[in-house]
């Protein structure tokens, strides 16, 4: 009988799994062109005029700098927002992605703050995004579970910035008592939202805790502070547990990877399928 290739074995997996949890993180926006975490191309031509007048050239670094004014961080949130999540329309890979486990039950585990996986197909109710998203808004001092809405805020301040800098009245406050409001990305409150994202992926996990679950690992880092330790306690807890990882570099905790880019991995991994 032939050896089977990576690829197939990889595929293989996948097939054979009864249930897929998909952890995802930064390694999948690199693929799709937007790299919230290294100096690049993508963020010189958005946020480059960031870098000019604050030094700081990633979106990390300007997301822990301490600017001086509201108006100053919001301007800076406002074109990161627009950037990574409102004016986005194309996501192919995760759209592949998508495609790739579409057949399966599944759920997503993600510390990516942006929409791109709803955007390829993933439906909101079966993504945990444990660190926000530009989707919603919180109070900057965190002293309350409520969040907003963002968009028509954040759409509406970007419009401002097209033709002059914002002022105080400009920016999102809380209409209880007019406290400050902020994305919430990050240090995130646990708003119901958040609640309900973590309830689904128990019960994902307590429904197929006695069957074939593949966990996917898709553009984390072996030393991913959330998803690697978290995915290390449900190989422990499951009975049947394939660990697959698609990213730069081989996992040590994958029982299979495929290495290197991870739009071409989707792309040989769905080709298989057809």
């Amino acid at each position: 009988m032939p050896t089977l290739t990576t690829q197939q074995q990889f595929k293989l997996s996948l097939d054979q799994a009864d249930a897929v949890l998909i952890g995802v993180s930064n390694g999948l926006s690199v693929a799709e062109g937007y790299d919230y975490y290294r100096p690049g191309a993508w963020f010189q031509a958005k946020l480059g005029a960031f870098s000019q007048r604050y030094g700081f050239k990633t979106v990390l670094e300007g997301a822990n700098y301490h600017f001086k004014t509201a108006t100053d961080y919001w301007s800076f949130q406002t074109a990161v927002a627009m950037a990574s999540t409102f004016s986005v329309t194309e996501v192919p890979v995760s759209q592949a992605l998508y495609q790739l486990v579409q057949a399966k039950p599944h759920f997503v585990l993600t510390t990516l703050v942006d929409d791109h996986l709803e955007k390829g197909g993933f439906a909101s109710s079966i993504i945990f995004e444990v660190e926000g998203n530009y989707q919603r808004l919180q109070r900057a001092d965190l002293q309350s579970s409520q969040t907003w809405p963002a968009e028509t805020a954040i759409r509406a301040m970007a419009t401002q910035l097209q033709s002059g800098e914002l002022s105080a009245a400009d920016l999102p406050h809380d209409p209880s008592d007019g406290a400050l409001l902020v994305p919430a990305v990050g240090q995130v409150v646990h708003d119901a939202n958040f609640e309900r994202q973590q309830q689904a992926l128990q019960n994902f996990m307590q429904t197929y805790q006695q069957r074939r679950v593949v966990l996917l690992e898709v553009g984390v880092g072996p030393h991913h502070p959330v998803i690697q330790p978290l995915f290390g306690q449900l190989q422990r807890g499951l009975a049947h547990v394939t660990r697959l990882s698609l990213n730069m570099t081989l996992l040590p905790s994958a029982d299979c990877g495929l290495t290197g880019d991870i739009k071409t991995s989707l792309a040989s991994l769905n080709r298989l399928s057809k």
